[in-house]
C-alpha cells in the first residue's frame, strides 16, 4: 500500500505511466486490507482467538475490488475503441468501485476495527506479547501516513508530499523497531524458559500434572471470563512460565486454547440442556466463561463446525 501510494505521489519519469495508473487502482483494496490486516495483527500479539471467518469475509471485500481492478486495467489499456460502449461501462464500473470503496467501505471497515482493536488493547486488557505503547504507535504511524496521503489526492501537490515522505520513514521504523521487539521478547522468553525447565523439568510438569486438571474441574476456573494465565497458575501453586511450558510441551495448545475447550463442552451442556430455551446465545457465551458473543461464536464453530444456534437445533431433541 505505501509502495502504491508512494508511486502515486512522487509520479517518478522511471516508471511508464500505465504502471502509475496501476500502484494507484491498487490502493484502494491495499486499503480495505490494510485495517483488518492490523485488526488480526492485535489478536495475534493478545490472548484474544482472533475471529478468521470474520476477519476472511471482509478480505473477501478487499480481493473482490482488487479483481475488478486489474480486470479493468487490462482491458482499458488493451482496447482500441476509447468511444465504445463496453469501454465506457468497464471504465464506469471502476471508477464507482474505487469511489464506493475510499468514501463508504474504507472509513466504515478503518473505524470498526480500529475500534475493535481499541477495545482489546484497553478495555479488555490482553495484549500479552508487546507493550500496549508499541501497537498503539503503529496505529498512530498508519493513520498519519494514510492521512497525509488522502489529504495529498485531494488538495493536490504542495507541502504535503514532503511529510507524507516523512511519515514514510517514520512508519517504518516504528514497524522495523515492533518487529525488533517482538523477536526480542520471543528470544528472552526461550532463552528463560530453558534456564527455568532444565534438569528441573519433570519435576515441575509433574506438580502441574497433579493440580491442573482436578484444580481447573473442581473450581471450573473456565467459567471465568476474566481468567489469564497468571491467576490460573497462581490457583494451582505454579507461575505462568512453568504452565505455559506444560501446556505447549504436554497439551500441544496455547493456555487460551487450552481453556477454550472446556468452555465449548460446558457450553455444550447448556444449548443441549432442558432449560436452554431460557438463556439467549449471548447469555450462554458469559455463563460458560466466553467474555464476548462473537468470540463464543468464533471457537464454537472452530470446534464444532456449526454455530450454536446450529448445534441447538441439530442436536437438541
Amino acid at each position: 500500500m505505501i509502495l502504491s501510494a508512494f508511486l502515486v505521489i512522487s509520479e517518478p519519469q522511471l516508471f511508464d505511466k500505465k504502471i502509475l495508473d496501476l500502484a494507484a487502482l491498487l490502493f484502494y483494496p491495499l486499503a480495505i486490507f490494510t485495517p483488518v490486516a492490523f485488526y488480526d495483527f492485535t489478536c495475534s500479539v493478545s490472548l484474544q482467538e482472533p475471529t478468521s471467518n470474520g476477519i476472511q469475509k471482509f478480505f473477501s471485500i478487499g480481493y473482490i475490488v482488487l479483481l475488478i481492478n486489474l480486470l479493468s486495467f487490462i482491458y482499458l489499456s488493451n482496447s482500441r475503441n476509447e468511444s465504445g460502449d463496453i469501454f465506457t461501462i468497464v471504465e464506469s464500473v471502476m471508477t464507482y468501485t474505487n469511489f464506493i470503496v475510499i468514501l463508504f467501505i474504507f472509513p466504515a471497515i478503518t473505524i470498526l476495527f480500529i475500534y475493535k482493536s481499541t477495545v482489546l488493547i484497553f478495555v479488555k486488557q490482553e495484549v500479552s506479547v508487546i507493550s500496549k505503547e508499541l501497537i498503539v504507535n503503529n496505529l498512530i504511524a498508519f493513520t498519519l501516513l494514510l492521512s497525509s496521503f488522502l489529504i495529498n489526492m485531494m488538495i493536490g501537490k504542495g507541502y504535503i508530499e514532503n511529510v507524507f515522505y516523512l511519515f514514510i520513514v517514520y512508519f517504518y521504523i516504528s514497524v522495523l523497531y515492533t518487529a525488533y521487539r517482538i523477536l526480542k521478547l520471543s528470544s528472552n522468553a526461550k532463552l528463560n524458559e530453558e534456564e527455568v525447565l532444565e534438569g528441573d523439568e519433570f519435576t515441575y510438569f509433574s506438580q502441574i500434572e497433579g493440580s491442573l486438571l482436578p484444580t481447573i474441574e473442581k473450581q471450573k476456573l473456565y467459567l471465568n471470563t476474566k481468567l489469564t494465565l497468571k491467576e490460573c497458575a497462581k490457583s494451582i501453586g505454579t507461575n505462568e512460565k512453568y504452565l505455559s511450558n506444560y501446556l505447549n510441551k504436554n497439551h500441544k495448545v496455547n493456555f487460551n486454547t487450552f481453556i477454550n475447550n472446556y468452555r465449548i463442552e460446558a457450553a455444550k451442556d447448556m444449548l443441549l440442556s432442558d432449560d436452554s430455551d431460557k438463556y439467549t446465545i449471548e447469555a450462554i457465551a458469559q455463563m460458560s466463561g466466553f467474555n464476548s458473543k462473537s468470540s463464543f461464536n468464533s471457537v464454537f464453530r472452530k470446534h464444532t463446525g456449526y454455530t450454536p444456534s446450529e448445534y441447538r437445533n441439530e442436536n437438541k431433541s
